[in-house]
């Protein structure tokens, strides 16, 4: 289902210079995540502030992925050689049914009311 418009996304001022072909998948990337960890039957059910704030969460969240595309969709999620060591997550993000997110796009996601599962 179609949350968010590249002319919605690029009118933001969160958004990204990102070319167009790429910010489709992108967004797409970020809807398929917004529908894993919530349960919005109909979008002609939710209330104008729903809408709203799930739009600002989408356009972050495809920021966020943009941003670190390649640590989210790495197999690898934990890196150690020696005395250095990188991790996927941190304290600003929390992973929600295989989602990672950041923990405050999660805290405007519940106050929604759409969310299926707390953490």
């Amino acid at each position: 289902m179609k949350y968010l418009t590249v002319e919605d996304y690029q009118s933001s001022l969160f958004s990204l210079n990102t070319n167009e072909s790429d910010l489709e998948k992108y967004i797409s990337l970020a809807e398929q995540d917004l529908e894993i960890i919530t349960s919005i039957p109909n979008l002609n059910n939710l209330s104008d502030y729903q809408l709203e704030t799930i739009k600002r969460i989408l356009i972050q969240h495809t920021d966020f992925i943009i941003e670190n595309y390649d640590y989210i969709y790495s197999i690898v999620d934990d890196y150690k050689t020696l005395e250095t060591s990188f991790s996927i997550g941190s304290k600003n993000c929390i992973s929600i049914n295989g989602v990672l997110i950041l923990k405050k796009l999660y805290v405007l996601l519940i106050q929604t009311g759409i969310v299926t599962t707390r953490v």
